[in-house]
């Protein structure tokens, strides 16, 4: 939350054009995924994958000694889900910080204040927004999925 990057989570069994309409339309410069879901991704248009599975080298290869600064603002986007497509192409909503944490606020209002000894469990599929909320709203806790 804090780097100012931001993420958009595909679902490897929806069609091909799908995934290769939101990929094209977020500009993603990487897709993180097992290396199972390799062959349902469509041809790359200028985006690196990284299989997390696979590739765990690469990642921990990175230096993890460098403290990190916080570059997000308020109105910097945090993720994008796209709809359903019911009018026939998909389109992205974009999320800001602010309104993510507004919602886990929101959240933990309601469902009462956890910590490291609580186990939530994630129900929602993962391209739906209210399991985004549950997720974060869990780690900021301390919680465990």
């Amino acid at each position: 939350m804090v780097s100012g990057a931001a993420y958009t989570i595909i679902d490897p069994s929806h069609p091909n054009a799908r995934l290769d309409h939101m990929l094209r339309d977020t500009a993603a410069p990487l897709v993180i995924t097992r290396d199972a879901n390799v062959g349902d991704l469509p041809p790359s248009s200028g985006w690196e994958v990284l299989r997390i599975d696979t590739e765990w080298e690469t990642v921990e290869a990175e230096p993890s000694d460098v403290p990190l600064e916080e570059w997000a603002e308020p109105d910097s986007l945090i993720y994008v889900l796209y709809t359903s497509g019911s009018t026939g192409k998909p389109k992205g909503v974009m999320i800001e910080q602010r309104g993510l944490r507004m919602f886990i606020e929101a959240y933990r209002r309601t469902f009462g204040e956890w910590g490291h000894e609580d186990r939530l469990l994630q129900l929602p599929a993962l391209t739906f927004d209210m399991s985004q909320g549950e997720i974060f709203a869990g780690l900021i806790s301390g919680s465990a999925m």
